[in-house]
């Protein structure tokens, strides 16, 4: 995965303000994020709490290597709240799998 682009992309997100920090900050907002990035080293309770909440809205999920997106930071998921931005992180996604 092209770590770099999608770096860029949540710079752009929290430049914005259109993004959400944290899994209790997505599971209680009233907004939904458009995409979550879930770090690999993320707790199962976590998971659960995240997967509950994302499966009824149906948003995309993608796991990630947070330490290189969001550095000297401990949050285990992001909320990119921001459609475009989300789609071109999606897409980016989508090509490096190719």
């Amino acid at each position: 995965m092209n770590n770099t682009k999608i770096k860029s992309y949540v710079g752009f997100a929290i430049k914005s303000g259109k993004i959400l920090y944290g899994v209790d900050m997505i599971i209680l907002s009233r907004k939904k994020p458009y995409i979550v990035l879930i770090d690999d080293n993320i707790s199962e309770n976590s998971l659960s709490k995240l997967q509950n909440k994302l499966s009824q809205y149906k948003i995309e999920v993608e796991n990630v290597n947070m330490e290189e997106i969001f550095p000297n930071k401990n949050c285990k998921a992001l909320g990119i709240m921001d459609r475009n931005l989300a789609k071109a992180i999606i897409n980016e996604v989508k090509e490096t799998r190719i």
